[in-house]
């Protein structure tokens, strides 16, 4: 529990700690005179607990606008949100200076940074409610035309960094076929197995050392090497 007043109880759900040289904690916060929950920064102290005073705390996002989704990028300084029920992409800084809107494309899903700034979405248009595949957006927050690079022909689950390889890896299907594909920042993609007509799980994990990836069905591929 946080208070948001000194007379003012509330609940956090704290779901994601920043990697950056200053920890922080993301949460959803939610005072009981509210309707919806916001999106806030908590300071972390030296025992790795955010401190339980209103000005440990720096609120990133207002109640008019839910936040369903959030991602760190890894140096810790912003935050990727998805937004509303549109489900739109926007980038707000640590300290909660600004917050800007990268694309007006509904019904995105599963923000992850990635190298140089760059992060990727899916885009879930057209596809059942339940479902975790999509088209894949490569996003550059400083593109001057925020068009994104739309990886095309492929349905990709959830994208997961691999900072090793230097690439998103998803499971992806392509008609009938599945794979598990990596995929650069330029938007290149690359197999990383023989394609197989048995469906694969959405989820994909990368292991500690970049070199393995565990499928959501518990099947384990070796990523082959970019320069063998």
């Amino acid at each position: 529990r946080t208070p948001s007043s000194p007379h003012d109880g509330g609940l956090a759900l704290v779901s994601q700690v920043s990697s950056g040289p200053a920890p922080q904690i993301v949460a959803w916060y939610q005072a009981p005179a509210e309707a919806t929950s916001s999106l806030r920064i908590l300071r972390v102290n030296r025992a790795g607990w955010p401190r339980s005073r209103p000005e440990s705390q720096q609120r990133l996002t207002r109640t008019g606008g839910s936040v369903v989704e959030f991602a760190w990028d890894s140096a810790g300084r912003q935050v990727a949100l998805i937004c509303g029920k549109e489900r739109r992409l926007r980038v707000v800084a640590a300290d909660g200076s600004r917050l800007w809107e990268l694309s007006d494309r509904d019904k995105l899903a599963f923000p992850c940074w990635g190298k140089d700034g760059k992060l990727t979405v899916l885009d879930r248009t057209g596809t059942a409610p339940t479902s975790e595949f999509g088209r894949l957006l490569v996003v550059d927050p400083r593109s001057r035309d925020g068009r994104p690079t739309v990886i095309p022909n492929l349905q990709c689950g959830p994208p997961v960094w691999n900072a090793a390889s230097d690439e998103w890896l998803c499971a992806a299907r392509d008609g009938r076929q599945w794979r598990v594909a990596g995929v650069s920042a330029r938007g290149a993609v690359r197999p990383l197995m023989p394609p197989t007509a048995s469906p694969l799980g959405s989820r994909v994990y990368c292991l500690h050392d970049g070199k393995q990836v565990v499928f959501f069905q518990s099947l384990r591929y070796r990523v082959p090497d970019r320069n063998p």
